[in-house]
């Protein structure tokens, strides 16, 4: 019952563990790298050089850190980047290489959902932590991806200290 994600530094080959927003839960094997365009941003240009690198020694699947832009720049220049970076790295793998985005908590119920507006179209695997768990808010969001028909699944739970936590869902 205990979700965990479990993503080391860039270039990995591990099982994870989502949670779906219907309801199951989904095991599934990726080789994959982790694209951190929140953390010490790089260019955008010299992201997409990484990503395009990877897609050739064989990644099939990219987490992009977000919601952190802040840290560096102003909140709403964070923001737009943000949406920026997962566009562009939509764009250059195409629609058959899974993308997944991990905001750390950076965001609220409002601006994950207001972000997610603004990059719906690029079809998200899964998006992690991407505001502080609280359970009521936790089921809005779902409720949220449900509405919109998407298929993006939900990882979340780290910072959960009790299993009951879950019964929720």
């Amino acid at each position: 019952k205990y979700l965990r994600s479990i993503f080391p530094h860039f270039q990995w080959n591990r099982w994870y563990t989502i949670a779906d927003p219907g309801g199951p839960i989904e095991m599934a094997k990726e080789t994959m790298g982790t694209v951190k365009s929140a953390t010490n941003p790089p260019t955008r240009e010299q992201l997409l050089t990484e990503v395009e690198a990877s897609l050739k020694t064989g990644h099939r699947a990219f987490k992009i850190k977000v919601g952190r832009g802040f840290k560096w720049m102003q909140r709403d220049a964070g923001f737009r980047r943000d949406v920026e970076v997962v566009r562009a790295i939509r764009k250059l793998v195409g629609k058959d290489v899974k993308l997944m985005v991990d905001a750390n908590n950076g965001f609220d119920l409002d601006g994950t959902l207001r972000w997610l507006d603004e990059v719906g179209e690029t079809n998200l695997y899964f998006i992690e932590e991407m505001f502080p768990e609280v359970v009521e808010q936790d089921l809005d969001l779902k409720a949220y991806l449900k509405k919109k028909g998407w298929k993006t699944l939900v990882a979340d739970g780290e910072s959960a200290k009790q299993v009951g936590h879950f019964d929720a869902f």
